[in-house]
């Protein structure tokens, strides 16, 4: 096959968008009489004809590869989403502009004066870590007995919580909801997290129950089960296929969740008002 290929009307090509329009009107004779042929025909001249002008491009070469840079697109292509809106300036950031402070990027490393090395700024193994501290003086208009290992501890939870609360209302202002609509996203959150911790349980419970070496197949099944109900037993009694074939020695489920023995010549209701088990 040539790699030339000739048209009476030339299409519009954007190297830019890698986009070919053809603007000659199809054969309707070869389109009716073979389709598929004809279609793959005029697509492979209008794609070699995109690739002559890529390569009519300044190439470079990098490690095994060939590579051009694209030009400007010339076509206007509408966008799927609208342009997003720039994100606003959190409380700091603001402050920062006004007063004209801007953020100088500091290393990762940083030497420590007591270990004769270089440890991470921050996080694990980071210099001047508070673990490595094994006295803490105690000030002389202070509390004696105070705890400054603890009292250390609290400030640190307190900055923690400062610092979750302001980003909450940096969240607040940047949303059309204010606080509803982080509140809404933190429950969404917490629902979402307790839904996960609910499957993996379910998960490492259907594996410990197939772990024997029938399979789950002779293991017992539990003696009563509770539909609609919650972990302290609340909700409506269903007896199992083992209570069912007791021959009327049901057993009767108390308020913590917990079964009750079985009744014995009739004094089952009475067992169950004086709460005997």
């Amino acid at each position: 096959m040539s790699t030339t290929v000739v048209k009476s009307i030339d299409p519009v090509i954007d190297v830019g968008n890698l986009l070919a329009i053809d603007l000659q009107p199809l054969d309707t004779a070869r389109l009716s009489d073979e389709r598929e042929e004809y279609l793959r025909s005029v697509t492979r001249d209008n794609i070699q004809m995109l690739v002559n002008e890529v390569w009519k491009l300044p190439a470079e070469r990098a490690e095994d590869a060939i590579v051009v840079a694209l030009p400007p697109a010339t076509t206007t292509l509408p966008r799927e989403k609208p342009v997003p809106k720039p994100k606003p300036l959190t409380k700091w950031e603001k402050y920062a502009k006004q007063k004209g402070i801007v953020k100088r990027k500091r290393t990762k490393m940083v030497w420590d004066e007591d270990k004769k090395e270089y440890r991470p700024r921050f996080g694990y193994k980071r210099v001047n870590d508070e673990k490595d501290v094994w006295a803490l003086p105690v000030p002389e208009q202070g509390d004696q007995m105070e705890d400054q290992f603890e009292k250390r501890s609290n400030a640190k939870k307190e900055r923690v919580a400062k610092n979750e609360l302001q980003r909450l209302r940096n969240i607040a202002r940047s949303q059309k909801g204010g606080l509803k609509a982080v509140r809404k996203t933190i429950e969404k959150d917490a629902t979402a997290e307790r839904q996960e911790r609910k499957q993996k349980v379910d998960r490492k419970l259907a594996i410990a129950r197939a772990s024997t070496a029938s399979m789950g197949a002779f293991d017992k099944e539990p003696v009563m089960k509770r539909k609609g109900g919650n972990r302290t037993g609340q909700g409506k009694p269903v007896l199992s296929k083992a209570s069912k074939a007791g021959k009327g020695k049901y057993q009767h489920a108390a308020k913590g969740g917990k079964a009750a023995k079985p009744a014995k010549k009739g004094k089952g209701i009475k067992a169950a008002k004086k709460g005997k088990r």
